[in-house]
C-alpha cells in the first residue's frame, strides 16, 4: 500500500541523513537502521531516495573542479590528493568533510598554501542539495587506503549526481565503480597516477561525458524506489 511504501521511504530517509553526517575518525562498518542491526543485501545499506529534481549531465564550462567528500585524514587519501594538486594548478580541488584532529593543522596549513585547494567545511544536508553540490563538479576523488573501507556511500551519492569517480583499487571500491564505464580505477594509489587520471579527464571531454552518463545510469540502481522489494524482504 502507498502508506506502507511512504513509511519505509521515510525510515530510509532517516537512515540516509545519519549516513551523510561526517564519519568518525576511526572507520566502522555501518548497519542500516532499517533492519535492527543486521546487514542488508549488498548495496542496500547505501541506497538513497531519488532526487526530486532532475540531475542533468552538464557540458563542461568554467573552472575544472573536482571534489573530495569524506572524512579528511591521510588514510582516506587526502595527502595523495594534496600532492596531486601541487602538480595541477589549473584544476580546482574542493574538500568537504570533518577533519581528523590529529591531521587538522597539517591539512589546513598545506591547503592554505595551494591557491587551487579550498576547504569548504562539513556539508549540511538539506533535501537534494548533496546531489546538486556534487553535480556542480566534474568528478569525485576517492583514493582511499582505509583498511576497513566498506561500501562507500559517498561514491553512491556521486553516481546519483552523475559524477564519475577516480578511485583507488581498494577494499570494495571495484564492486561499486566500473573502470572505463563510470570511473577511473587507479593502477597504483599515489599522487602521480592520480594526477595523470585527472589530466586525462581534463583533456578528453568525450571520455568525461561518457563517464558522467555511466555514473548516472548506474546510480539509478541505488534508488530506494527501485529496490523497495528487496528492502521489504529484509525487513521481514
Amino acid at each position: 500500500p502507498a502508506a506502507d511504501f511512504n513509511h519505509i521511504l521515510n525510515r530510509c530517509s532517516d537512515g540516509n541523513q545519519q549516513i551523510l553526517r561526517p564519519s568518525h575518525a576511526v572507520p566502522v562498518h555501518r548497519h542500516n537502521p532499517l533492519d535492527g542491526g543486521h546487514p542488508l543485501g549488498e548495496g542496500l545499506e547505501n541506497c538513497r531516495k531519488k532526487p526530486k529534481t532532475e540531475i542533468k549531465i552538464k557540458p563542461r564550462s568554467g573552472e575544472f573542479k573536482c571534489v573530495c567528500f569524506s572524512m579528511i585524514y591521510p588514510v582516506k587519501g587526502i595527502d595523495t590528493v594534496l600532492l596531486a594538486a601541487q602538480q595541477l594548478p589549473e584544476v580546482t580541488f574542493d574538500f568537504w568533510g570533518g577533519i581528523n584532529e590529529d591531521y587538522k593543522a597539517e591539512f589546513l596549513s598545506t591547503a592554505e598554501k595551494l591557491p587551487n585547494c579550498k576547504y569548504r567545511g562539513v556539508f549540511k544536508v538539506d533535501g537534494d542539495n548533496v546531489s546538486h553540490m556534487l553535480n556542480g563538479c566534474y568528478f569525485l576523488l576517492f583514493p582511499t587506503r582505509c583498511p576497513r573501507e566498506g561500501v562507500p556511500g559517498r561514491v553512491i551519492e556521486a553516481k546519483i549526481a552523475a559524477l564519475p569517480v577516480i578511485s583507488s583499487d581498494f577494499s570494495k571500491n571495484n564492486k561499486v565503480v566500473n573502470d572505463g564505464k563510470d570511473a577511473i580505477i587507479l593502477s597504483e594509489t599515489n599522487s602521480d597516477t592520480l594526477a595523470e587520471a585527472i589530466k586525462l579527464l581534463q583533456s578528453d571531454d568525450a571520455l568525461l561525458t561518457k563517464l558522467k552518463q555511466g555514473a548516472k545510469e548506474s546510480g539509478i540502481h541505488y534508488y530506494f524506489e527501485n529496490r523497495i522489494g528487496e528492502i521489504i524482504s529484509h525487513l521481514k
